[in-house]
């Protein structure tokens, strides 16, 4: 049934629902019809989405960190997963902030294509971890940099006196906890990527190829890890400044990063070159000579 769903399917159903979601703020602020199309845009869109990606990725390549493509589009689905729920949950306009975010990763993914690469037999479960490590890491970094915005956001309205019903926003409090939830986890998270990077780096039985990412992700790590030690003299606001300001920072990095990762020339999402692979080959042949034993 859901064999010939295409990229435009669900990305028609995100886009229209965002467009309803700026008509609903500007033309129909109060109309119960423009809240619920855009959810239901949105819950359609990601049906689709995940049947793509289960016929195109998981039957087709065995996996979906099997090519940059498949790892960008997870992540995609993984944001308007994120969005449905708290939409669900604190009955606000999450689709406003993280929709454009599913576009981009999604035209991100047709940018940089599906083409699979043959990763090796012996690793294929530590590829796994160190991709779905650093995919939860970006998204956690995405959403506490949306969280800090709205938090700044919220804090200038009610600075302000704005009417809230111009446009629904969680409290402050909860923005809070959001931010500080996400800078904690998005540093256990890159901790485990930047581990899983290291062994795979090490001990993967290839020539290792050192780009931007493999040399910035444990930078941001220790950055990140370093930044979230307890300010003791700080107030609470202050408190809640950092932690999205600290969201702020890590997702432009992590940002930075993935489109180094995405179409930098020498990444390590690309497959060896033939030049690699018969280097490769030459030295497990001049192994093996050294292996046998000269004839009496």
């Amino acid at each position: 049934m859901f064999k010939g769903v295409d990229v435009v399917c669900f990305t028609a159903c995100y886009s229209i629902a965002f467009v309803f979601e700026l008509a609903r703020l500007r033309f129909a602020k109060d109309s119960r019809l423009f809240v619920l199309i855009p959810f239901v845009l949105t819950a359609l869109g990601a049906v689709a989405h995940a049947s793509f990606l289960y016929y195109n990725d998981l039957l087709q390549n065995d996996r979906f960190f099997s090519s940059a493509g498949g790892w960008f589009s997870v992540l995609a689905f993984a944001v308007v997963l994120v969005e449905l729920y708290l939409t669900l949950v604190s009955k606000t306009q999450f689709s406003l902030f993280l929709l454009p975010l599913t576009l981009s990763l999604i035209a991100v993914s047709l940018c940089v294509g599906n083409v699979a690469f043959p990763p090796a037999a012996t690793c294929v479960w530590v590829r796994a971890t160190h991709a779905s490590a650093l995919l939860l890491a970006a998204l956690l970094s995405f959403f506490g940099a949306v969280s800090g915005y709205m938090y700044f956001w919220q804090r200038n309205r009610l600075r302000r006196n704005v009417a809230e019903n111009s446009l629904a926003l969680p409290s402050l409090e909860w923005l809070s906890r959001a931010c500080r939830f996400a800078a904690n986890m998005s540093v256990v998270a890159l901790g485990i990527g930047v581990a899983s990077g290291f062994y795979l780096k090490i001990f993967s039985g290839t020539e290792s190829r050192f780009d931007l990412a493999s040399i910035g992700t444990p930078f941001v790590f220790v950055a990140a890890l370093l930044s979230r030690f307890p300010k003791r003299r700080a107030r609470a606001v202050d408190v809640c400044a950092m932690n999205a300001i600290h969201n702020f920072v890590v997702g432009a990095a992590m940002g930075v990063l993935l489109f180094s990762v995405a179409f930098g020339p020498n990444s390590h999402w690309n497959p060896p070159t033939h030049a690699e692979t018969n280097a490769n080959e030459q030295v497990e042949a001049d192994e093996s000579t050294l292996a046998v034993p000269p004839a009496q």
